[in-house]
């Protein structure tokens, strides 16, 4: 044991005696040392490099070997005009065998870099940024032959530009381990490790972004003939082995690679994708095999791309998404892609067959090939049967709140999708099969009502889907559609085309205010919003039947109407409608002039309505001084309306343009406190309540005013002439003309009433007033001004204005309808 001990200790001291003495020598010999080992390193370098000046040597840095640490280390690019820097290290040591420096052989035996970046570069021009070598002329092979045992690289960014093809490698090199062996003009890196890649950018994609990647691979470099050489490697992300092995020449831009990957799973093929195509599916996992293998084979530069065949598909697999719960099962899918025997977009095709899948005991079979990629066309067979709910459940992002039912399909198309966008194209198109949905109920996120189908039968033809008997309900209406949607399927494919819809349409009951408002309506708040949805994509062509309409106070019957959409035109012709007891008929154009604002234009035609009924309905249009309840009788009217209301439905009084020629029969004008305080001026009782059998005019609403122009009325009190001005304020200016001999002569005061006194354009002697105030507070007075005929001329003016205006509407209207029929002629089918 004494033994023992003593051997330890002679054996430390000597250690430890050794350790100073090669300290000592290092100190003494140090500068001598640094010397010689940078003059071996700039033997071999074609570039210039900075160091710090603080230049460390050690034996135990990286002992047993001896180390010399550099610090700040620049290296600069070759042969470039300007220096540019194209790597830099923190720290960089470079170590030797201890027994070869005392031999007086300077030879590499490892590198250690940390802390720093590499930015290697390829021009346009196949110039490399990284040629830092000195090229060996010299036949003998000791004088350019090395290897480095081991190379370490830690906290490195690492980007490599590769402009010929506009790809850019980028990764954060944690720590990697390599070694490098030089023969001649071949360099062999073997290397280990783990990286995080930054991102692959190729053209426009980014591949691989954010990823942590296990890599080892053999990679050889032959400087003579710019080939790199890939043995066979591997890549491990996420749960992903990948195999990779090839070539790439650089001088011929030519690429040889093969790739494949068994008994994958989908996260581990998602993760290489670009964002841009695995946002939608990043969420969901698989079981079972998902594989995918191929070539990548011959020129790859900007003029020239190579061959490539990829063969993928999954077997016995399942796809499901953690949050939802819900999956697809027993999957089997066979596909391959290929660019063609030209390498190019339009030799290119892509074949899914052997279709399968289940989702919750539903089958789905089918196939989708396509080909020529820049003008495809498209050959794919679907059938099968789905759960609504079991389908969106499977799609966490869609906008409907709820759905259920099941849908049964079996639809085949064949055709380029070219085809679709053109009439000339259409009769090339074969589409056939047919979509069933039963007991359908949806509720859409933004929408306030459920949307039921009972049953249903969807018929595809060519680009078309027709529409035979669908028992449709929207909230409280139900309506029975039959019609045919075009160019449907060219809308799925090109979200930019138009949909041409022509459906009758028949209905029960309409419940006009359950179609338009956004909300249940709970009071009558005019702070109610309501839907007017821009459906620019659309253009509708329908025929509506109605028994009956409801809203809010407003009740008709037997309704048709002919409805046209082309945004931003909602036409209604031919509209005919039972109202107030009397008739409607006429056309409707709303404009959508912005999301907020929209404009009306109508010509209508009423025949025999209530007058009572009407004001009430229309809840005395907003106004107090005459209501239902002052009239009665039966008003028949023709009139040019143009106006505007926002999205509350709101009218907005500024306008409003109507002209309107207006007939009442057998009319009553009962307590109207005007005609009171009137009576009461004339000292008369007869103007309470006004009988008469018929009484017309024209009036004009425009500038916020109502302008009544003289007319006549024979009534129980005689005739009495009227005419004036109504304002949407509340400002009134009426004139009135009662006959004299209709008067109390003697209440008259002759004096006073000098000048309102006087003859008719008929002869007649009349008494003439004038009412002007406000309808809460006015006064009469007698009308010596004659203003009344003033009004009479202005009106008869301004009438002329209002018929050019509504004139020149039409004819814009026209022309933006001759616009649009050019624009669309895609839809003039014979």
């Amino acid at each position: 044991m004494k033994i023992l001990k003593k051997i330890l200790i002679y054996s430390l001291i000597s250690l430890v005696a050794l350790v100073g003495l090669a300290t000592a020598l290092l100190y003494i010999y140090k500068d001598d040392i640094i010397y010689l080992a940078t003059m071996q390193i700039n033997k071999r370098l074609n570039t210039k490099v900075d160091v710090s000046k603080k230049i460390d040597i050690s034996i135990l840095e990286k002992f047993p070997e001896l180390s010399i640490g550099f610090h700040d280390v620049k290296c600069y690019e070759p042969g470039a005009g300007k220096p540019v820097i194209f790597a830099s290290v923190k720290n960089l040591f470079i170590t030797f065998d201890i027994k070869d420096v005392w031999n007086g052989n300077y030879i590499i035996d490892k590198v250690f870099l940390e802390d720093g970046h590499i930015h290697l570069r390829t021009d346009e021009n196949g110039v490399h940024n990284f040629m830092i070598l000195k090229k060996d002329t010299s036949t003998a092979k000791s004088n350019s032959d090395f290897s480095i045992s081991f190379i370490q690289l830690k906290n490195i960014d690492f980007i490599y530009d590769f402009r010929p093809s506009n790809h850019l490698y980028q990764s954060d090199i944690k720590i990697t381990e390599a070694s490098l062996v030089h023969a001649r003009n071949d360099f062999t890196i073997h290397v280990t490790g783990d990286m995080h890649t930054d991102g692959i950018r190729i053209n426009e994609n980014n591949f691989l972004q954010n990823k942590d990647i296990k890599l080892s691979s053999k990679i050889r470099y032959n400087t003579e003939s710019e080939v790199f050489s890939i043995t066979p490697s591997t890549l491990h992300i996420n749960t992903g082995a990948y195999a990779v092995e090839g070539l790439y020449d650089i001088k011929k831009s030519f690429v040889d690679l093969r790739f494949k990957t068994d008994k994958n799973d989908i996260q581990s093929f998602v993760s290489i994708l670009p964002k841009a195509y695995a946002a939608s599916i990043q969420e969901y996992k698989s079981t079972g095999n998902v594989y995918f293998n191929g070539t990548i084979k011959g020129t790859a530069s900007n003029a020239h791309s190579p061959s490539i065949n990829i063969n993928f598909g999954f077997d016995h697999a399942t796809f499901y998404h953690p949050g939802t719960k819900q999956q697809i099962t027993d999957a089997f899918l066979t596909g391959t892609y290929t660019n063609g025997d030209q390498h190019t977009l339009a030799s290119s095709s892509v074949k899914l067959s052997d279709l399968k899948i289940t989702i919750d005991n539903k089958p789905v079979s089918g196939y989708f090939y396509m080909n020529n990629f820049e003008d495809p066309h498209i050959d794919t067979h679907l059938k099968g049967s789905v759960i609504l709910s079991k389908i969106l459940a499977f799609v966490p992002k869609h906008p409907f709140e709820k759905a259920s039912g099941e849908i049964d399909f079996d639809i085949e198309f064949k055709g380029r999708t070219s085809d679709l966008k053109t009439k000339a194209g259409y009769a090339n198109i074969e589409t056939s099969g047919d979509l069933a949905l039963k007991n359908i109920e949806a509720k859409i996120t933004s929408y306030p009502h459920t949307i039921r189908i009972a049953e249903a039968v969807c018929l595809f033809t060519k680009n078309d889907i027709s529409i035979d008997n669908m028992e449709l309900s929207v909230g409280k209406n139900d309506v029975v559609l039959n019609g045919i949607f075009r160019n449907l399927i060219g809308k799925i494919f090109f979200p930019n085309q138009f949909v041409y819809v022509q459906a009758d349409m028949t209905m029960g009951n309409i419940f006009l205010e359950d179609i338009l408002m956004s909300d249940t309506r709970s009071n009558k708040s005019s702070n109610q919003e309501f839907y007017m949805p821009a459906l620019k994509d659309f253009i509708l062509d329908l025929n509506l039947k109605a028994n009956s309409m409801n809203y809010q106070k407003f009740r008709a019957s037997k309704i048709t109407s002919k409805i046209e959409w082309n945004f931003p035109y909602l036409n209604f012709t031919n509209s005919n409608l039972i109202f107030c007891n009397g008739f409607y008929s006429g056309k409707t154009a709303l404009r959508i002039l912005n999301e907020k604002t929209v404009e009306i234009n109508a010509d209508a035609r009423i025949r025999a309505m209530n007058i009572d009924s009407l004001f009430y309905v229309f809840e005395n249009f907003s106004q107090n001084f005459i209501t239902n309840k002052n009239l009665k009788g039966d008003i028949s009217a023709d009139v040019s309306l143009l106006m505007q209301v926002d999205n509350h439905l709101a009218i907005l009084p500024s306008s409003i343009i109507c002209d309107a020629d207006v007939t009442v029969q057998n009319g009553e004008l009962n307590n109207f406190e005007t005609m009171k305080r009137i009576a009461r001026f004339l000292d008369t009782d007869n103007l309470d309540n006004i009988k008469f059998s018929e009484m017309r005019n024209h009036f004009l609403i425009f500038n916020e005013e109502i302008q009544i122009p003289d007319m006549t009325i024979t009534s129980t009190a005689g005739k009495i002439s009227f005419s004036g001005k109504h304002s949407f304020n509340g400002n009134i200016e009426y004139h009135v003309a009662y006959p004299i001999r209709n008067l109390k002569k003697e209440k008259v005061d002759s004096d006073a009433a000098f000048g309102a006194l006087r003859a008719d354009p008929k002869g007649e002697m009349k008494l003439f007033l004038i009412v002007q105030g406000t309808t809460s507070d006015f006064k009469i007075s007698y009308d010596k001004k004659k203003t009344g005929e003033k009004i009479k001329s202005d009106l008869q003016k301004e009438k002329q204005e209002l018929k050019n205006l509504f004139k020149k509407k039409e004819q814009d209207q026209e022309e933006i309808k001759k616009t649009q029929t050019q624009e669309q002629e895609y839809f003039d089918f014979d």
